[in-house]
This record gives structure tokens, C-alpha cells and sequence, in this order.
């Protein structure tokens, strides 16, 4: 990577502080606390004022190389009282945690031969920067008390926006990885200023240019093992700023700006520099707030989660900061605004996929929510943008009634159970089955005799030509055992070129009326060129068993008069 050099810019001019063999060094200790400094006093990423603190920290004491500590509830804190917090990786090994036996004893005393490597680390680096209080929700929060960490896990927005300094374990995998590491303080120092003679084009001046080893930010900060876990999203996100404890070096992240142990100042590219929180971390656009939540959801749904059934809440202080923003209503993971649009999520795990054997995308074993729900899945999706800039879009149903009930008092936690009903247009079976041995990434709509695509990203088929995607049927969880039963309700068309329906696959519960997606599919009312006989969704058979719908209503203004129930 290279830059032009400028030795009148301080944030271009190579290393000039101490780089030491290990990450846990004096040198970055002032690093640290002079990125904190620059922060807090020129930078608009100031914490939060004001509020609760979260109902514990841990008191820190340092006396010489020993550090004390112990639970303070901090409802005995005064209000300016400031604290940092940890961002890491639980993983599968043991390690000490707050539980309701130790509750009493940990408010005595926190003994850190008991800690895991990770908190050890975490400790001395805020007593290194100047804390004496920090938060960790391991040690923080009750895990073995649902009504506890039910409380707790509703107020992480306000938890991370409070605090001065998150620290993240970025490199570690578990507790056992802590936040220092050795290093060659040779790769870090190798920064030079250079001469180029001018070849012509942008290059036709002699310049001086600043090489350095090619995105080691993209290498240990976006693509860490830190930021593979769910929970660390909101919590990047939300905290105005960030030491992160890589493989080499240290990085500093805040509203602002990005810095390194190679350029302490500001690393030279960050404005090109794309961050999985950037978007995030900026103001929602009230004329497309939606973009931003479409943004969330892309980038949540390709991170894991210890508990399946954290899936909203380990985002729930994203989705509060978007109905505040909004006033918008929240829906299982969805949103009022623009719903029948966004029934139609999808799910990419199959859009490079080669064997549908090792992409088939699982539902959590434990409920986690509807099936018209993206929070369903453990896989990756891709939601809906919800403004018509299309004006040849036209809706083909319309949601009549929407029930969640939550687990908890935290409206975006944990979902019991949800239902919507939908006022919609008949139905359409579609008999699929698997292709012939020569399309073996197909699937077969009997009733056309014409094949669909497995995977989005095919181009092989008819329907592709540059800018436009094939057709194609998409199912959530790969096929369900009888490809026979699938319905088809149209949910949205669009007039191009040729007419373009998209919707959602259906599995009937054998309840009247009621179902469960199980995926969503595109596809045109023509397929091919127009020689070619025969519609498409048009043309497949309707579902006239009265037990198909809940009931028959008069038609309203798209001519829907039929309403069905999806769980």
C-alpha cells in the first residue's frame, strides 16, 4: 500500500515512537491514552451523557504489579462516574463467570489467577490507560439467571453508548487468545518514505510516496475472529470508540478516524477505508432509513451466535436506535413500513454455492422466530429495499394483522411466537422436482415443463442478459421433503421488458389456510423469447380448495380478496 508522503503532515510522517516485541508495551500504552486524549478533546464521539450506569462494574485497584478487584453495584457510583468495556470471543472453553452462587463472593473480592487470559489482559489494559472501572458481561451479568440477563441484555445500548474506551480482543478466538501478542517489530517499523521519478499520467511529477504492508486493517480488524460473533456488531456500532488488540499491532477506531502503530496519527487511506460500522455508526437517513437497516441485517446475518435465540436481541440496541430515528413499528427482525415488500427476503447462501449438500441452510433447533422471518434462518440474507423508486412496481398483497409476542419486556429480544395474515391474489401450486441428470443445478416446474436455477448467480439460464438476474425459485432451508405441496403466492410485479413477479414459496401447516415459508422465488410472466409458448406463474395451476384460505373477502383496490395466515 503507498501514499504520498508530505513531511509537513504529522499523520504522514513515518513511526516516531517506540515498537516494542510485544503488543503490552509502554510505548502503546501512551499511544493509547494520547488517541483517548486526541478523542475526547477534538473529536465529536463523546460518550453519552447522563442516564443509569449498568447495574454492575468491576472496582479495579492497582498496587504496584497487583491489581484488586471486586463487583461494585453501581448505584453507589456517582453519575459522572467513567468506565470501559470489553468486546470478545466467548468460544467453548470454561472460564469464571458471574453465577448466582458467586454473586456475594465476587462483590468481595475477584480473584484474577481465576480469570481467563482474555480478562486478565483486559484488566491490566484499562488500569494501563487509566480506568478503574470496567465492564465485562461475563463478570457482569447473572448468566445463570434468565430474569437477569433478560434485564441486562435490554440495556447494551445504553451500556457501550456510556462508556468512555471499549477494548476488543480482536485476534482471539476464546478466552485462552487474550489481548497481547508478540510480534516482529521489524514488520511494524517497515514504513519509509520513497522517491518515484515521474512517468507521465498521474504519476508525471517526481513524488514521494510512504509503503507499507497492504491492509493489515481489512486482515486483523474486519476479517478477525472478533467480528465473526453476532454481538460484536452493536457493539462496535454503538461505543464511540474502540481499541483494538490485533495480531501485530494496535488500532484505534472512533467516529473520526483510524489509527495504527504504523500511523499513529491517522492511517492515510481511512476515508477509502470501508468498515463493516461506518454505515452504522452514521446518521440514519430519514428520507431512506431503510437502507441502513438493510445494511445491519447483511452484514448480522453472516456473523454466529453462541445462543441461537440471541438472534434479535444481540441487535436489539441497533433496532432501538432505528425506531427511535423512525417511529417506525418493529416486527420480528422486519419493520411496518414497506412489510409486504420485505416478506421476500432472501436467503444467499446458495448464490456461489457449487453443491447444494454443503450449503444447505439450517432453522435454529430451538424457536427463534417465524418463518416470514430472516431471523429464522443461520444463514446469511439479503433484505428488500423498501422504497417504490420503481414507479412500474405494483404490490399484489397487503398484511391485514400482525402479532408478536415477546419473551420479555424487550420488545426487540427474544420472540415467543408471531403471526401475520395476508390479504393476497389466489394461490398457485407448483408441483417442483428435481431436474434431469444434465441440469443438476435446476429445479422443474412441471407445469411449464421450464427449469429454474438453484442459485441466483447462474447465468446460464434464459431470463439473464447484464443487468438483470435469472429466474429462479429459492428455498430457505433447501428443498422441503414433498416438492409436490409448494403454493406460490405473488407478492410484488414489476413491468420491464417483460413482467416480473416476485413472491414467496408456501408449505401448507394442513391447518386452513395457514402456512410457513419456506422460500421465495422470481420469475417472469414469459419465459424466453416471445415465440416461445405458454406463460409462467400465470399459467400454473390456482389452488381453489376452500381450505387453501382462512376465508374470502370482498376484493380491495389490487383486487385481493383472499386471506391467508403465515407462521
Amino acid at each position: 500500500m503507498t501514499t504520498s508522503y508530505d513531511a509537513n503532515r504529522p499523520e504522514l510522517c513515518p513511526i516516531r515512537h517506540n515498537i516494542d516485541i510485544s503488543t503490552c508495551s509502554d510505548a502503546n500504552w501512551n499511544l493509547a491514552r494520547q488517541w483517548l486524549s486526541r478523542c475526547k478533546d477534538s473529536h465529536d464521539c463523546a460518550e453519552v451523557k447522563g442516564g443509569r450506569h449498568p447495574t454492575r462494574l468491576i472496582q479495579m485497584n492497582q498496587h504496584g504489579e497487583s491489581i484488586k478487584m471486586r463487583l461494585r453495584a453501581s448505584e453507589s457510583l456517582v453519575a459522572e462516574q467513567e468506565y470501559c468495556t470489553l468486546s470478545h470471543c466467548w468460544g467453548k472453553h470454561q472460564f469464571t463467570m458471574l453465577e448466582r452462587h458467586n454473586l456475594l463472593a465476587l462483590h468481595q473480592d475477584i480473584p484474577m489467577r481465576n480469570l481467563s487470559k482474555t480478562f486478565r489482559h483486559a484488566v491490566l489494559a484499562a488500569c494501563k490507560v487509566g480506568f478503574e472501572y470496567i465492564w465485562i458481561d461475563a463478570l457482569c451479568i447473572v448468566q445463570d439467571d434468565e430474569e437477569d440477563w433478560q434485564r441486562e441484555a435490554a440495556t447494551m445500548a445504553t451500556v457501550y453508548a456510556h462508556s468512555s474506551l471499549n477494548f476488543a480482543a480482536t485476534a482471539a478466538t476464546d478466552g485462552t487468545g487474550g489481548c497481547f501478542h508478540l510480534r516482529n517489530p521489524d514488520v511494524i517499523r517497515r514504513v519509509k518514505p520513497f522517491k518515484a521519478k515521474g512517468t507521465g499520467g498521474m504519476y508525471g511529477t517526481d513524488s514521494t510516496y510512504l509503503c507499507s504492508v497492504a491492509s493489515s486493517w481489512d486482515a486483523e480488524v474486519e476479517r478477525s475472529p472478533l467480528f465473526r460473533r453476532g454481538w460484536v456488531l452493536q457493539e462496535r456500532a454503538i461505543a464511540p470508540r474502540t481499541l483494538h488488540f490485533g495480531k501485530s499491532q494496535i488500532y484505534w477506531e472512533c467516529g473520526e478516524t483510524g489509527s495504527c502503530e504504523q500511523f499513529a496519527n491517522v492511517i492515510p487511506w481511512w476515508d477509502a477505508t470501508t468498515t463493516s460500522t461506518k454505515e452504522l455508526r452514521a446518521a440514519i437517513d430519514r428520507n431512506e432509513p431503510w437502507s441502513w437497516w438493510k445494511n445491519v441485517v447483511a452484514e448480522y446475518s453472516r456473523m454466529s451466535l453462541t445462543r441461537e435465540d440471541d438472534i434479535f436481541v444481540a441487535i436489539s440496541a441497533l433496532a432501538s436506535r432505528y425506531q427511535a430515528a423512525t417511529g417506525d413499528q418493529y416486527i420480528a427482525g422486519l419493520w411496518r413500513t414497506g412489510l409486504e415488500r420485505n416478506l421476500t427476503w432472501k436467503s444467499t447462501f446458495d448464490d456461489t454455492a457449487k453443491d447444494l449438500s454443503v450449503t444447505k441452510a439450517l432453522r435454529p433447533v430451538r424457536y427463534t422466530a417465524p418463518t416470514w422471518s430472516w431471523g429464522s434462518l443461520c444463514r446469511p440474507v439479503k433484505l428488500r429495499n423498501v422504497s417504490n423508486k420503481w414507479k412500474q412496481t405494483e404490490l399484489l398483497s397487503s398484511v391485514v394483522d400482525v402479532k408478536v409476542a415477546a419473551s420479555s419486556q424487550n420488545m426487540f429480544g427474544q420472540v415467543a411466537s408471531a403471526f401475520i395474515r395476508i390479504r393476497c391474489h389466489r394461490l398457485r401450486r407448483a408441483a417442483v422436482s428435481d431436474a434431469t441428470p444434465d441440469r443438476k443445478n435446476a429445479f422443474m416446474l412441471r407445469h411449464t415443463s421450464y427449469y429454474m436455477p438453484r442459485y441466483e448467480s447462474d447465468k446460464r439460464w434464459p431470463g439473464y442478459s447484464g443487468y438483470k438476474k435469472p429466474y429462479w425459485l429459492s428455498f430457505d432451508t433447501g428443498p422441503p421433503e414433498n416438492l409436490e405441496n409448494i403454493y406460490m403466492m405473488g407478492a410484488e410485479t414489476r413491468k420491464w421488458s417483460v413482467d416480473i413477479v416476485r413472491g414467496l414459496l408456501l408449505e401448507s401447516t394442513r391447518a386452513c389456510g395457514e402456512y410457513r415459508r419456506v422460500g421465495c422465488f422470481r420469475m417472469g410472466e414469459y419465459f424466453g423469447d416471445d415465440s416461445e409458448s405458454g406463460t409462467c406463474f400465470s399459467s400454473l395451476p390456482v389452488a381453489g380448495e376452500a381450505s387453501a384460505y382462512e376465508e374470502v373477502v370482498e376484493p380491495d383496490e389490487r383486487g385481493c380478496s383472499y386471506v391467508i395466515t403465515l407462521i
